[in-house]
């Protein structure tokens, strides 16, 4: 069980083009035992913690995502932190992959990879009184392998 709770806070937009997941701003334990670096982490610690969150991420995205899968979508991070202490945003996002995967375990879309999601940007605030990460799938039109295969065409 992850030590930050994902919150059942995921909701739908009223033309089924964004998803938005809201968690809480992870906790001290949470930072360590996700860092993408893992530096002095034990494998197991590690290994746990993303299991947790992956599958309660799942969990909660299949009661609120839409009823039918997407083809492609960006991905944009909202981080709300708790204090004005500097944020490294690779890092934050190397953290919050377990939760895009299971985003994706849930069925958004088949796979995070970039044929279906885009990286949007990583923006971060300050919110004291509700420290917290939303995560915005918004929906894309079109299929990226149609737009890759038109700009790969070459003319004989």
């Amino acid at each position: 069980m992850p030590h930050t709770m994902i919150k059942p806070e995921a909701m739908m937009n009223t033309h089924g083009a964004v998803f938005t997941l809201v968690i809480p701003y992870f906790d001290a334990s949470d930072m360590k035992a996700l860092a993408p670096h893992a530096s002095g982490n034990s494998h197991y610690l590690k290994s746990k913690a993303t299991k947790a969150h992956r599958e309660l991420a799942c969990l909660i995205s299949r009661r609120h995502m839409p009823s039918e899968p997407w083809t492609r979508c960006r991905l944009t991070l909202r981080y709300y932190k708790p204090s004005d202490r500097v944020l490294d945003h690779l890092n934050m996002a190397g953290r919050v992959k377990a939760i895009i995967d299971g985003v994706v375990d849930a069925g958004l879309i088949p796979d995070d990879n970039d044929q279906y999601l885009e990286a949007g940007p990583q923006l971060s605030d300050i919110d004291k009184d509700n420290p917290r990460i939303e995560l915005v799938f918004e929906r894309l039109r079109g299929s990226w392998n149609n737009e890759a295969k038109q700009k790969r065409k070459v003319k004989p």
